[in-house]
């Protein structure tokens, strides 16, 4: 009995071991898919690495929600989402909420209408962390999720630190901004 107890808790040991090294060799890739983040310095992503968060979301669960004022970007490590602006017309009375049935979120429609598909890999909610404005669209997970989020706080102690790449992450931002518009 005493020694099937110490086996479990050897097993239970080396299986959280694994899965703290499996999510920190994720969090150590994150950093370097992120467009706004081209051309930063080694250190500089390191230390964003290091301040990124992982968060998870179950099918229907809303990432942010249109108005929030959360200053977070999101990037989509597992899973997918679908994103939606909604409109006056389509929120609740009482709350505010937007009225989307969760199958639809789930399917990536709104009345009957497509939504955009966010896919593993891509970025989302850079424009609210680097202007700190309110979200301008709904995203809801459409499948399970995974995503490691940025927060505006932790983002401003990095950057505070890397005042060049502060200035190229600028540039970037810019160049985002332009090729959205075309």
């Amino acid at each position: 009995s005493q020694l099937f107890l110490f086996l479990m808790r050897i097993e239970l040991y080396r299986t959280r071991r694994r899965q703290m090294t499996s999510r920190s060799k994720n969090v150590k890739l994150a950093a370097w898919n992120i467009p706004l983040f081209d051309q930063t310095s080694r250190d500089f992503l390191r230390d964003i690495n290091d301040v990124l968060s992982e968060c998870h979301y179950s099918a229907g669960d809303f990432i942010f929600r249109k108005g929030e004022t959360d200053y977070s970007m999101h990037l989509l490590q597992q899973g997918e989402a679908s994103m939606f602006a909604g409109t006056k017309s389509d929120r609740h009375p009482g709350s505010g909420w937007p009225m989307v049935g969760l199958q639809d979120m789930c399917e990536g429609r709104r009345n009957g209408k497509a939504m955009s598909v966010v896919l593993k890999g891509s970025i989302f909610g850079e424009q609210e962390l680097l202007f700190m404005s309110n979200r301008s669209v709904n995203v809801v997970a459409r499948t399970q999720c995974s995503t490691f989020a940025l927060t505006r706080h932790s983002y401003d102690a990095v950057v505070g630190k890397y005042p060049a790449d502060a200035m190229q992450i600028a540039a970037n931002a810019e160049r985002l901004v332009m090729l959205r518009k075309d």
